[in-house]
Formats: structure tokens, sequence, C-alpha cells
């Protein structure tokens, strides 16, 4: 996944996964080295597909992010001025793309993954 993001954005990828982003399923959300960015999605099935749009972006330096976990579920808003997303995934440790979802939360500065 983070190849594919990489590749989009033409930027190192440290981290990214799939996320409910406002309350919509499976956004391919990544952390460059600069920025927070939120794709369409991504499908990592042999007929699948990569991201093919960016939906939002948020710069990291000037974004805050406000963490809260209810157990296995963590939720991350993010804002900056007028801009707002709120991401959320289970990272149980058997869940399907809940190690991306946790490689994410870890570079974002999570306090609890």
């Amino acid at each position: 996944m983070a190849e594919a993001c990489a590749t989009y954005i033409d930027e190192d990828v440290a981290a990214a996964g799939l996320f409910s982003v406002d309350g919509v399923a499976d956004r391919l959300v990544a952390v460059s080295t600069s920025r927070f960015v939120i794709f369409d999605g991504y499908d990592d099935t042999p007929e699948g597909y990569g991201p093919t749009s960016i939906l939002a972006e948020f710069d990291r330096d000037t974004t805050s992010l406000q963490f809260e976990d209810e157990g296995h579920l963590h939720h991350v808003t993010l804002q900056h001025g007028d801009s707002t997303a709120t991401l959320s995934g289970d990272v149980t440790a058997f869940g399907h793309g809940s190690q991306g979802r946790r490689h994410v939360l870890e570079a974002m500065g999570s306090p609890s993954v």
C-alpha cells in the first residue's frame, strides 16, 4: 500500500492503511514526510486496484491531531483551518488491515496503539 501511495504522490510514505473516513469505509490513508493524504481506496486482491484520486490532504506541520480510543477501535481527528476529517479503524491483532492502521497511527504519534 505504501508503495502505491508513494508512486501516486511522488513522496516517501512512512505508513499507509485503510480506515473509515467520516463514516465512509475503505479509504486509504498515507503518512508521508510532509503530509497526511486521504485517497479514494485500495484493494489488495489480485484483481484489485490502487488509489486513483486524492480526496484530502493535510500538512503535517500545521494540522492538529486528536486521538481517542475505545479499546481496539481508534479514532483520529485531523484539523487544519476549516478542514477536518475523522479516521476510524480497528487495530485488533488479527483484523483485516489492522497492521497498516497500526503503522499509520504510530506514524501520526498516537499515544495508545
